[in-house]
């Protein structure tokens, strides 16, 4: 009987350029084609890409990706079709730290040294990043010694583990949704939040007249506001940063722009005050602080960092 594990990885090896299947922002799907490199037991496959292509955003907003190998030469409708078909979850490797791997890459494709420098990508000073795919699962599909059935699962090795029974588990996938906000007043901020470029999605009255809540969107992400008509007052430690980091809980709501200068700009334009004078912070953001209409402090920051 043919064992298919055997198969499988002689498929992989054999293979040269694997068609990916990424989940933009927006859901949509795309593909991209990548060189890779092959890794079994665990199952993981690698490859090198720019960190500002579509797909390379896209692993970083959501995991979970799908692809295809080709094991055959292409010569025309009709003939017995042999490759291998993934799904898994994908990650951006850290910038440092990985000689290991770039040298194993290196080894099957030689002209990816010059790009694949461990020193120019742990400085930043390139947008070449490594790419690894964990396998959840795969398949093989084998006109050749399966005719009958050519699709066949083939479990995937996650761990330096034996083969194991084949089995599923739901894999999570995480993305921003909302942040909520308490107010005073819902008209007054959904107006101020405006300013920004946050667009009133839902609004909704309790029956009894005990709250208000209005989702804006910006983006993909909302921003959830409360108003009860019996509210409580923030403390005071609230009302100022450098009283109000201290205290454990959330914090504030940070906005990025392009360029800091434009948007003291805007600010001034639309009168609304800086209460936290631009300035650089610890981690190399620059930034500035305004409160909206119930004083709840909202960041404004520049951010050039290649993280």
């Amino acid at each position: 009987m043919t064992n298919l594990r055997e198969l499988l990885e002689e498929y992989v090896r054999c293979g040269k350029l694997m068609q990916l299947a990424t989940l933009a922002a927006d859901g949509w799907p795309s593909v991209s084609n990548v060189w890779y490199d092959a890794h079994f037991d665990p199952d993981i496959l690698r490859f090198i890409s720019r960190d500002d292509r579509l797909h390379s955003a896209s692993i970083r907003n959501d995991a979970r990706v799908a692809g295809s190998i080709i094991a055959m030469p292409l010569e025309g409708l009709g003939q017995k079709v042999r490759g291998v078909t993934f799904t898994g979850v994908a990650r951006e490797l850290a910038t440092h730290g990985i000689g290991p791997e770039a040298e194993t890459f290196v080894k099957r494709w030689p002209a990816a040294r010059p790009a694949l420098d461990p020193y120019l990508i742990a400085h930043g000073d390139t947008h070449i990043r490594m790419y690894e795919v964990a396998v959840s699962e795969w398949i093989l599909f084998d006109e050749v010694n399966f005719p009958e059935q050519p699709r066949q699962v083939v479990t995937a090795r996650p761990s330096g583990s034996p083969v194991r029974e084949h089995h599923h588990v739901a894999m999570a996938s995480f993305r921003f949704h909302h942040v909520a906000v308490s107010v005073d007043d819902i008209s007054e901020s959904i107006r101020f939040y405006g300013h920004f470029g946050f667009r009133p999605m839902l609004e909704y009255v309790d029956p009894d007249g005990g709250f208000e809540i209005a989702h804006l969107k910006l983006g993909n992400a909302f921003l959830e506001i409360w108003k009860y008509h019996q509210h409580i007052a923030a403390p005071q430690s609230a009302s100022e940063l450098s009283t109000d980091l201290p205290r454990i809980g959330w914090k504030h709501l940070a906005l990025q722009v392009a360029s800091l200068e434009e948007a003291m700009t805007m600010l001034s334009a639309r009168g609304i005050p800086v209460v936290v004078a631009p300035r650089v912070g610890n981690t190399g953001v620059s930034y500035l602080f305004v409160k909206d209409p119930s004083g709840n402090l909202v960041e404004i920051l520049e951010d050039h960092r290649r993280l």
